[in-house]
């Protein structure tokens, strides 16, 4: 629903291409939008800094996605909540499909600070293929896997919230690699 002639006015200006309906989208919705972006690496666990991506790019990818095939994400605003509403949570969905987008892409080991290899590739496979990769590990194998390719943890904290050494984990990550190459 829209709540004052304002959002009417930045709504209808952004879809007919009007010049000033964007300047007040971004008047008012920027800070939110930067929020929003602050609020998902804080609360998902993504760490901007090991995606290679600082808080300003993320949201020039928000903020692009708004603009992207005619006002696309707008568009589909339909009135079942507030014109607020919508964007902030089209904001946070679109920067956590972001983030996924470019940790997918991109497997960060936190220890070397540098990007590591997918397991085998994984990071060319499609989801199905990464979860018929994982099926065929034991669920220890597959909760350090996850943990540490999936989610970005480094070997340190991975041992430490399965409570087994570094040392146990490098050699139980080693075997699952082994696994997974074989099954590929």
């Amino acid at each position: 629903m829209l709540e004052s002639s304002r959002q009417r006015l930045i709504l209808g200006g952004c879809l007919n291409r009007n010049h000033d309906g964007w300047e007040l989208f971004l008047d008012d919705y920027l800070p939110n939008l930067f929020h929003v972006v602050c609020d998902v690496e804080s609360r998902n666990g993504f760490h901007l800094n090991q995606l290679q991506l600082n808080k300003e790019e993320l949201l020039a990818g928000v903020i692009t996605r708004f603009i992207e095939n005619d006002f696309f994400l707008l568009r589909n605003f339909r009135g079942e909540s507030s014109l607020d509403t919508f964007i902030v949570v089209t904001a946070r969905r679109t920067a956590i499909e972001l983030c996924q987008l470019i940790r997918s892409r991109k497997i960060i080991d936190r220890d070397q600070d540098n990007p590591v290899e997918p397991v085998s590739g994984a990071g060319n496979c499609s989801a199905d293929e990464v979860e018929t990769m994982l099926e065929n590990l034991k669920p220890f194998e597959r909760e350090a896997v996850r943990l540490h390719y999936l989610e970005g943890c480094s070997l340190s904290e991975v041992a430490k919230q399965l409570k087994i050494s570094e040392s146990n984990l490098n050699s139980l990550i080693a075997r699952a690699r082994e696994k997974i190459q074989r099954t590929r």
